[in-house]
Formats: C-alpha cells, structure tokens, sequence
C-alpha cells in the first residue's frame, strides 16, 4: 500500500459517501456525492469531483460541483483521453450525464440522456472519441429491456437520434476493449427466478449482438460489474448458490472480446459478495471491492485470486445506535467498526438511570459476515437485540449480565430480504414484542414480515406474522407497541404506482385485528407539486399512537416545481395520530407538521415520554458557507400541538449529529443516542453519545438551564429543569463549548 495515510479529498461538513475513481489518462479523478447524512431518503445530493496525480498529490483544492440531482439513484464515472464522463440515473427514471476536463465541468446543464417510466441502472464505457451510456427500462413489470446511446465525447452529441436496441434485461453494466463494447445484464429466463447473466456485443457503429449460447450463472443474482483488463473482459456478480458458504456469494469470469468464456461456467468464487463499487484493471491484475476491503484477480493465466486485503478504516467507527430500557436503566447497541477482520459488528452499553454507562462496551454480534442497523427493545424481563447479518435478519435476548442468548442469534428472515431491510422492534411489559422486516421471496412479492414473542419467551417460540397485503409494496417498517395491539407502519407503492403510508394493528399473539391495512396517507396523483417520500415512524402513548413520514413540498408558496424541483422542493416531516383500534384521527387536510424551517430532512424516530412524544430527526442546513448535519428534536402534545418552536439542537454542539433515537425509562427519564463525526483524526470516523432528559416536560417552552461543565453537564435548548449529560460510548470527544463528562470503551 503506497498511502498508508489516505490521500484527503476536499473537506465538507456534508456527508461524502459512494466515491468513484476514473483515469482520464493523465489524473484519477474521484467523483463523490454529498448528502444529508441518509442519502437513500433522497433529498437533493451533489455531485463533486476533484483530481489526484499519479503519485497521489491531490490537484484540486476545491472540488469541481456536477450538479445537484434531487433524487439520485446511482452515479458513476469513466474517462479517456483527458475527458471524464458522469452519468447518473434517477428514481424517477431520468437518466443524465456530464463530461469533466482539466478539472473543469464542461456541462453545466446536465446531458438528458433519457426520461422514461422504469428507466435506471445507468453505466457508460468510453473510447478515444466517442462512449457508450446504457441503461435498463421497465414499463411494466417482466418487461425490462437494455437500452444505450452513443455519444461524441468532444461535443457531447448523440450519434443516432433514437436509443440503441441491445437486449432483454436489467441491471447492466458496460465496458470497452477500444474497438468495440461489451454490455452485461441480468435476464430472466425462467418464471420466478432472480436472473441469469447474458452479454451483448455492441460495435463501435452502434450494431448490438447478443451472446445468447453463453452460460454464465445460475439464477438469483444481483450486483454485477464489468471491466477489460487489457486482454479479456472480467465479469463480477452476487449470486446465492446452494453450495456458497453464505447466502449471497461472489463470483467471477472472463470471457474473451469474441464472447467465449475463458473460465469454467459459473466463474470462480470469490472470498465474499463484491459490492457495487467499480473493478479496477492495471494489465491483467484488477481488483475487486468486497464487504471488507478488496481481493486482486489476475486473469494472465488462470483465474487467481489474492487474500482479501483491507484498504482503509476510520479506527472503530460507531454509528447507527438504538436504546431501550434495561433492568439497569438503559441499553444502547450500535454498529461497530472496531475489528478490522469482521468489518460492521452489533456492540451495545448498558447505562445507568443516572445517564453513566454501567461497565464497558460488549460485543453482541461478532461473525465473519458484518452485522448492521441494530433495533433494540425491553419486554420487562429482558431485552431483544436485532440486527442485519448479510441477507438475514437475526435477533437475540439480552441479559443483565451482557449474555447473548442464543450466542450469535437466531435466523428470523431466511436469506431473502429487500436492499434496504433494516430491522423495528416494538415492545410492551403485557403484549411481549413484535419484530419486523421486508423481505422478497419472489419477484415483485415484496412482504412487511413479523415475529410476534410474548414476554421473556425464547425467540423461538415466537409467532410468525405477514404485516402488509400483497398489494402493499413494503420498503421501510416502523413498529410501536401500544395498550392492546402493536401498530406496524410502512411505506410502498403497488400496482397503481401511488406512494402510501400504510399500517397493520397486531395482537399479542400475532394475529392481524383487521382484515386489510389501515390507509394513512396516499400521494394524490392529481397534485404534482407534493410528493409522499416515507420512511415512516411510529411511538404509543397507550392509547393512541403517532406516526410521521417525510413529504417533498414546495419550498415557498408559487414556487415552479417543474421549471427548478432542486431549489423549489424540500423535505417535510408530517404526522398523523391513530386511535388504538387503527382510527385515523388526522386526515390530509389536518396533518401534524413537525418541521418546515430546514428544507432537508432525515432519519426520523418517535418516542413516547409519559406526557408528550418527543419527534427526532437529521436536519441538513447551510452554515458557515457549508453544509451541517443536526440532531433536532420536538415535543408533540397528545392532541397533536408542537410544543416547541423552533426545534431544538440534541448536541448543542458544533459537531455533525444524526441519526437520533430515544427511549423513555422506568425513571420517568428519556435516554437520546445518536451518532456524530469525531473531531480527533480518523477520517472522518463517527462515534455514539448519549445525553439523559428529564422527562417531565410540563413546561410549554425551552430554557438554558445553568452550566455546569464536567458535572452533570447542561448547554442550550434542553427542557427547563432538565438533566443532560453526554458521553461518548467508545471514545473521548472534544467538545468546544464546555467539557463534558467522557467514558472510553474497550
């Protein structure tokens, strides 16, 4: 490894995420999105790009704006001859490009490469002269087909006035030996299975011919990539195999320019699931970005494969907390980053009524596979912790003792999970608690699952339950518990492609109370200028309960979405109340708004505190000249009045914060996490903190309290009489404004 200190790109208080890397022939240019800290909740993302030497000097010290993309799907970048190529899809079917050189963009209006219902998965692979941007389309579903244009990389002009014709098929990607292109896809030849691999030959005139006598793989595959490695062409892809060690394996072949397969059918296997990031070449050596880290192929001879080896890491990163309440007081788990050789682990922290953490950190989950997105709850005897291992969703009892039982959890989902499955927990001391996922089974049956488990009992012996109706389209699950039934709320679509809010009452015993989901909110198609996001959340008073969901509204009255969405449009969060029979109190016209002052908003979270709810949630926002990423916090009365305004800081500190969540304990006091960047080195490393509130919130507006530094330390915009204290789970933080009470994990 040449740079044992990552080369730094240039700094932003924004989050930086899914970097890509093309060689324009004489400079890497790194092109990256930044974001409000949850990119998949799709507010508007930049684009950015900037160049690095040979010998790693970085070139550019501002980096080069693209374009800012309001609902990015995907992103990458090719180049040649000093010309870079940027191409983008949407989630709203637009496919877009731009071209870069010397560091400068020469598109300052985006390229529209194609506008059509289903349009995504856009990839480009580029000549000396001209490149080849592909993409699948699917105007109804089981009718995907592959489609490109050719483009002039001097003028940025198509080279055929209609797209080109390439295949049946989804998900491709493409790549260039420099006299003709090779495109891959999935295709689905069977009824009912995930898609086979098939590639297509397009030449430099445009003509396109399929390789349809090529076996490949077998079915259920996903995440493909292609590259040339100065010889043959290497194709990379996740494929679930009865006979892989894990659920979703890797696998990798070469075939020749004249489309033979130069490996056996079915590939070599590779030491973990590749992700989506691109495959580097230098000769016949590439290398291939896996789960932690990357594996070097060298397809000279045969197909070898090196060890794994792990690139870079931010020491012990922690992020994505969750809390409940403990027979101690509280428990917080996270993901952990701490052990270089199992990548993404579940650790938690018990912490006293006091607000101190009980002990030092533990582990939970620690596999080879990386454990992520940990749910936490307390059913009065114990605590259940789940979490994402792989494509399965697991869970675990919690003991006071720090115990894991069964070690390692047990296998609630099977291997079939949605992308974006993170696991919701919700839990009472009478009805035990429900656990919830999204899985897919089969083509387009996307599914909100269950697991009902009464209080104390083994995980086991729980009752499995289907949440949503096979019209729902589940995407994202929040799950409370209230006095006689659980409420599971998602978000999805359906066969008349609406935008929903939709949920399920559930008893004790996990069986639905009503026949057919509960409507909450439904995108009026009639009206354009409002568009229903999701990602819902939910919390019970015991009566009723309160649900929120992000909405993209104008941001001012009159404001064209059609002439400028990026700088008309932001992010609501809304709410409605439920009664505990599934009543829906608040309708479209009487929603509860939570915030409209920041026109990015994220990661949203409920909790009940005994008198009102406390709504949290990410705020992206302006500030010195950058980006900031908040931690904002409201009270909600039980009839539905914001009690605070404007809403309220949860770090009160100068750092990024994101991702809150909170939970009310038997003290009457409510524990906040969340997760912010660390301000020591670690490249951009995140860590967990947690700040203690009173629960007794009956003063109707926020006040300093006295500042009582290295105590129990109290800042700005917390409830009047409250007690703070924040600490850092797993490290020390600086903090700028007062020094606070901090204690290290293991």
């Amino acid at each position: 490894m040449l740079d044992k200190v990552p080369i730094a790109l240039p700094a932003s208080d924004a989050r930086q995420f899914a970097p890509t890397i093309a060689w324009d022939g004489t400079a890497y240019v790194v092109v990256w999105g930044e974001a409000m800290d949850d990119p998949e909740l799709q507010p508007p993302v930049d684009l950015y790009a900037a160049r690095i030497s040979a010998d790693g000097v970085l070139i550019d010290g501002s980096a080069a704006h693209i374009a800012t993309v309001t609902d990015l799907n995907y992103f990458q970048a090719t180049a040649t001859g000093g010309t870079t190529l940027v191409s983008w899809a949407t989630a709203t079917g637009r496919i877009q490009l731009a071209r870069l050189s010397d560091g400068a963009v020469l598109d300052e209006t985006p390229i529209d490469v194609v506008m059509a219902y289903g349009a995504w998965s856009g990839a480009a692979s580029c000549m000396t002269a001209s490149c080849l941007i592909v993409w699948s389309t699917c105007p109804t579903a089981g009718t995907c087909s592959v489609q490109g244009h050719r483009i002039d990389l001097a003028s940025g002009a198509f080279l055929e006035e209609q797209p080109l014709a390439i295949a049946e098929g989804y998900w491709s990607r493409v790549a260039t030996d420099g006299s003709a292109w090779l495109v891959a896809y999935r295709r689905q030849d069977v009824e009912g299975d995930g898609g086979h691999l098939a590639v297509s030959l397009v030449e430099e005139t445009g003509t396109a011919t399929e390789f349809s006598s090529l076996s490949i793989s077998g079915p259920w595959t996903s995440w493909l990539n292609l590259a040339f490695d100065g010889t043959s062409f290497v194709l990379v892809w996740q494929e679930r195999r009865p006979s892989s060690t894990s659920d979703m394996g890797g696998y990798a072949i070469r075939i020749s320019p004249g489309g033979a397969l130069l490996d056996p059918s079915g590939g070599v296997e590779l030491p973990g699931p590749p992700h989506l990031g691109a495959i580097g070449c230098i000769g016949s050596l590439c290398a291939v970005p896996l789960g932690n880290g990357v594996v070097m192929i060298d397809g000279s001879s045969t197909l070898a494969l090196s060890a794994p080896l792990r690139v870079a890491h931010a020491s012990n990163t922690e992020e994505y907390p969750a809390v409940a309440p403990s027979t101690v007081g509280f428990v917080v788990a996270w993901q952990d980053y701490r052990n270089p050789d199992t990548g993404a682990d579940i650790f938690a922290s018990f912490v006293d009524a006091h607000g101190l953490p009980s002990g030092t950190a533990f582990p939970v989950a620690v596999e080879a596979n990386e454990e992520t997105t940990p749910a936490v709850g307390w059913d009065g005897e114990s605590n259940i912790v789940v979490w994402r291992e792989g494509s399965t969703m697991r869970a675990a009892r919690l003991l006071a003792t720090g115990a894991v039982v069964p070690a390692g959890g047990i296998d609630l989902s099977g291997p079939v999970l949605t992308a974006n499955a993170v696991p919701t927990i919700g839990c009472s001391t009478s009805l035990g608690c429900l656990i919830g996922w999204t899985t897919n089974p089969a083509p387009y049956d996307v599914q909100a699952r269950g697991l009902a488990v009464a209080p104390g009992a083994p995980l086991e012996e729980g009752v499995a339950v289907r949440l949503s109706d096979e019209n729902s389209y589940p995407y994202r699950l929040a799950i409370a518990a209230g006095e006689q039934a659980f409420l599971a709320v998602w978000e999805g679509g359906g066969p008349d492609m609406l935008s929903h809010i939709r949920a399920s009452l559930v008893d004790a015993s996990g069986e639905l109370v009503r026949s057919s989901p509960i409507e909450i909110a439904t995108q009026d198609p009639s009206d354009t200028s409002h568009q229903l996001v999701g990602v819902p959340s939910v919390a019970s008073s015991g009566s009723e309960f309160l649900t929120t969901w992000l909405e993209l509204a104008p941001a001012e009255p009159g404001c064209d979405t059609d002439v400028d969405p990026g700088s008309c449009m932001q992010t609501d969060l809304v709410g409605a109340r439920l009664l505990d029979d599934g009543t829906v109190v608040d309708g479209p016209g009487d929603r509860v708004h939570l915030d409209a002052t920041f026109d990015e908003v994220g990661t949203p979270s409920l909790t009940w505190t005994g008198r009102s709810y406390l709504a949290l949630w990410s705020a992206r926002f302006a500030c010195n000249a950058q980006v900031c990423t908040e931690a904002r916090v409201v009270r909600v009365s039980r009839g539905g009045t914001i009690v605070d305004s404007p809403a309220v800081s949860v770090g009160a500190s100068d750092a990024d914060d994101a991702n809150p969540v909170a939970a009310l304990g038997d003290s009457g006091s409510v524990l906040v996490a969340y997760h912010r960047y660390d301000e020591a080195p670690g490249y951009g490393s995140r860590r967990v903190a947690i700040r203690l509130v009173n629960g007794d919130d009956t003063a109707d507006d926020w006040a300093e309290p006295p500042v009582g530094c290295c105590q129990t330390s109290q800042s700005q915009g917390m409830p009047l009489g409250a007690t703070l204290l924040s600490v850092a789970v797993g490290a020390a933080l600086r903090r700028r404004r007062c020094r606070r009470r901090d204690v290290q994990g293991p």
